[in-house]
C-alpha cells in the first residue's frame, strides 16, 4: 500500500514538459529547470519532445504552429486542454509581421520579447533565465592571470546573419586589426569561418562541447563579444557573466536589460532589428582590451553580484511555479 501512495504522490509532483528540440539553447534550459524546481519545488520534470504537458520549451513559431496542428487535429474538445498550456517562448521576430492570436499564458525572458509579443500574446509574463550554479564555480576558481584568451563568441545564427557573425570575421576582423587578439567562437558558423584561414581564431561547434568544458572556455576569456542585431535574451551572455567574464555588447534589444560590461552604440532600424557603426565597435573593442587589471577586477566583481541580484534561481523558479500552479 505503502508503494502505491508513493507512486501516486511521484506523479503528482510531476510535470510533463515538451522542448522542442534536444542539444539546442531550449534543451538546456530545460535541463536548469528540471535540476531547479527539483530543488526549491521537489517537482520531477519530464520532458517530451514536441508539444503538450503542463509547458512548453520553444520558438513561438513552432509554439503556434503546434497549436493549430493539434486544434484541427482534435477539434474543439482541445480548446481547453491547449490553452491550459503555459508557452515558454522567445524569438519574437519570427510572428512580428503575422495576425496570430493566443490565448495561452506566455513566459518570455525580457521585457523587449514582452512588447514585441503583445500584438499575438494576451498574458505574458516576464521571468528572466536563473544563473547556473556549476557557473558560478568558475567564477570562484578562476584568476586573471588564467584568462589565456581575449575574445570569446557564442550564438546560433541565422542566414539574416542576426548574429552579426559573417559580417564581423569576412569585413571587420580584418579592417580593424582585431585578429590579434584571440577570439574563441562556438556556433553553427563553423564552416564558414573555417574557410576564412584567419589567424588567432580557434573555432568550435555549438552544442557539442559539455557543459563544463564551455563553462570553462568562457572563464579563461577576457570578454565576451556580443553583437547581435536582434536579440530577446541570449543565455550565453548570462552564462558568460556568471563565470566572471564581462560582456562587450550593443546598448539594444533584450541586451540593454540583460548584459553587463562595456557597451557600444547601435540604433533602430526597423521594429525588431538593430544596428551599429562598425568604428565605435572597434573602438569598443581597443578600449576593453586595454583596461587596466585593477578595474577589470572591479568590473568582474560587479557582473557577478549583479547576476545574483538579477537572475536568482530560488526567485525565478518561485515564480514560474506559482504561473504554473495557477494556470490549471
Amino acid at each position: 500500500m505503502s508503494d502505491v501512495v508513493s507512486n501516486i504522490d511521484s506523479i503528482l509532483r510531476s510535470y510533463i514538459v515538451s522542448v522542442q528540440c534536444e542539444k539546442c539553447s531550449f534543451d538546456e534550459v530545460f535541463t536548469l529547470y528540471k535540476r531547479y524546481f527539483k530543488k526549491y519545488e521537489n517537482i520531477d520534470f519530464i520532458k517530451q519532445l514536441g508539444f503538450g504537458g503542463k509547458m512548453f520549451i520553444g520558438d513561438t513559431n513552432v509554439a503556434v504552429a503546434m497549436l493549430n496542428r493539434y486544434k484541427q487535429y482534435i477539434g474543439d474538445k482541445s480548446d481547453n486542454i491547449l490553452d491550459n498550456i503555459v508557452l515558454r517562448v522567445d524569438t519574437p521576430r519570427y510572428l512580428i509581421n503575422t495576425n496570430v492570436h493566443v490565448s495561452n499564458t506566455v513566459i518570455t525572458t525580457s521585457k523587449y520579447n514582452a512588447e514585441l509579443f503583445m500584438r499575438n500574446f494576451k498574458n505574458i509574463k516576464v521571468v528572466p533565465h536563473p544563473y547556473d550554479d556549476d557557473a558560478l564555480q568558475f567564477y570562484k576558481t578562476t584568476l586573471y592571470k588564467d584568462k589565456k584568451n581575449d575574445i570569446i563568441m557564442i550564438g546560433w545564427n541565422d542566414p539574416d546573419d542576426h548574429k552579426g557573425f559573417r559580417r564581423y570575421f569576412t569585413h571587420t576582423l580584418k579592417k580593424y586589426n582585431l585578429n590579434r587578439y584571440t577570439h574563441n567562437v562556438i556556433s553553427n558558423e563553423y564552416s564558414t569561418i573555417s574557410s576564412l584561414s584567419l589567424s588567432n581564431v580557434i573555432n568550435e561547434r555549438q552544442f557539442t562541447l559539455p557543459k563544463r568544458l564551455l563553462y570553462y572556455r568562457m572563464a579563461t576569456s577576457k570578454w565576451y563579444l556580443s553583437l547581435s542585431h536582434t536579440e530577446g535574451f541570449q543565455l550565453p551572455v548570462l552564462e558568460a557573466l556568471t563565470v566572471g567574464t564581462p560582456i562587450i555588447y550593443p546598448r539594444c534589444h533584450a541586451l540593454q536589460e540583460v548584459a553587463f560590461g562595456i557597451a557600444y552604440r547601435c540604433y533602430k532600424v526597423n521594429r525588431d532589428w538593430y544596428d551599429y557603426d562598425d568604428d565605435e565597435l572597434a573602438d569598443t573593442i581597443e578600449y576593453a582590451m586595454s583596461m587596466p587589471k585593477e578595474q577589470y577586477e572591479d568590473l568582474r566583481m560587479n557582473a557577478i553580484e549583479y547576476v545574483k541580484r538579477n537572475f536568482s534561481p530560488v526567485k525565478v523558479i518561485r515564480y514560474i511555479s506559482n504561473i504554473l500552479n495557477s494556470n490549471i
